[in-house]
């Protein structure tokens, strides 16, 4: 059986790391944004032509616009975290059924974990 409580664990610390990396990069992105516009503001009149300062601005709101991407990524890596705390909590009340019932919910446990993980190692 491939399903286990230890390996729900497992999938959910993973989860939780990829969202706190997005998260991370996300923010990254909205500072290098931030610090492209104000390095734009600062020198603009010294060291960069107005011109040049327009688009260094441009492209600081276009960094900082990138980090709007990493939202997607989010939601759905916390939707696959609740799934694997939903399937952990079902695969405990599998485990204290008894008959043809638990075997049955056990297999399909499996093969939903078994899915979770093809999405999550293919992308």
């Amino acid at each position: 059986m491939l399903a286990n409580e230890s390996f729900l664990d497992s999938l959910i610390a993973i989860h939780h790391r990829a969202i706190r990396y997005n998260l991370i990069f996300a923010l990254g992105l909205v500072v290098l944004g931030i610090l492209v516009i104000v390095f734009a503001r600062l020198f603009s009149g010294s060291l960069v032509p107005d011109v040049l300062s327009g688009l260094f601005s441009l492209g600081g709101g276009f960094i900082s616009s990138l980090s709007a991407f990493q939202i997607k990524e989010l939601v759905a890596r916390k939707e696959k975290a609740d799934m694997c705390k939903l399937l952990k909590v079902r695969l405990r009340e599998a485990n204290e059924l008894d008959g043809r019932k638990e075997g049955a919910m056990r297999k399909r446990i499996d093969e939903l974990v078994w899915q979770i993980v093809e999405k999550t190692a293919i992308g």
